[in-house]
């Protein structure tokens, strides 16, 4: 019975993870095809702050990933981690190629996160 519930509750969240995915995705597209010229501090933090919802929300969703829920984690913590980052350079220095690296760096741990997914 316990396990039925189980299966049924995950059944309900699949379209909320599906969306956290397309946000994902969303996110990783942009950092992929957008005019480097258009990228800043805000837009990085925005989406790192995008990230973290999708950690929090991930860090308790029971549902089966294709390479197991840590691995998706793990990128994602990753992926924030050099957006933040990039944040801080782009604050002493616009967008030198630190920051640039450290963008395309982000955006390949969400590359992983989503071939997890």
């Amino acid at each position: 019975m316990t396990e039925n519930l189980n299966e049924k509750q995950s059944a309900n969240r699949q379209p909320e993870r599906a969306a956290k995915r397309a946000l994902i995705d969303s996110i990783e597209r942009t950092l992929d095809i957008a005019d480097q010229l258009q990228l800043n501090g805000t837009s990085l933090n925005t989406f790192a702050n995008q990230i973290n919802g999708v950690i929090a929300w991930l860090r308790n969703d029971t549902g089966n990933y294709r390479q197991g829920k840590e691995a998706i984690l793990t990128n994602l913590r990753s992926a924030r981690k050099k957006l933040q980052t990039a944040c801080g350079e782009y604050a002493k220095k616009e967008r030198s190629e630190k920051f640039l690296t450290l963008v395309e760096d982000g955006r390949q741990f969400l590359e992983k996160a989503l071939k997890a997914w």
